[in-house]
């Protein structure tokens, strides 16, 4: 337990007596040891988090919002998609941008934006849905159309 922690749980008037066993005491005479502690000690820790991000939340920038399109209130059917194609020389680079994909895909993004929503799911494959009409934007040309691409 680091310093702040310790300070965060006497102001909160527990007093650690002992840490192996753990043993903690409250000024209101409440004794809690062994387990008992640990769920003590566990729910002033989620308190103390909580209270920690909220102040790191607070003193963040507020977020940027830009002018994409957005899902609102439109019906999944009458989405207007954005149209694109992502071009790859190898059967690895895709593979490469797949897993990125789905990294993005499980970060805290904001996928509202539906470009952003689209994008984060270029890593869904057949082998992961199970369908075999699955099939993402990324698309395998071969080293020579490639880099032809890249000179024009």
């Amino acid at each position: 337990m680091n310093k702040e922690f310790i300070d965060y749980i006497e102001n909160e008037g527990w007093t650690i007596v002992c840490e192996s066993p753990l043993n903690i005491e409250h000024t209101d005479g409440d004794i809690a040891t062994g387990l008992a502690a640990d769920y003590v000690i566990e729910a002033l820790d989620d308190e103390w988090c909580g209270e920690k991000n909220e102040k790191l939340r607070s003193e963040q920038p507020p977020a940027i919002k830009f002018d994409m399109k957005v899902y609102g209130d439109t019906p999944f059917e009458e989405v207007e998609w954005t149209k694109y194609k992502i071009v790859v020389p190898t059967e690895e680079d895709k593979l490469e941008l797949e897993m990125a994909f789905e990294h993005i895909h499980f970060s805290d993004v904001d996928s509202e934006y539906i470009v952003v929503n689209q994008l984060m799911h270029e890593y869904l494959t057949p082998e992961i849905t199970g369908n075999e009409t699955t099939k993402n934007n990324i698309m395998v040309i071969g080293e020579e159309r490639f880099n032809i691409l890249n000179d024009e």
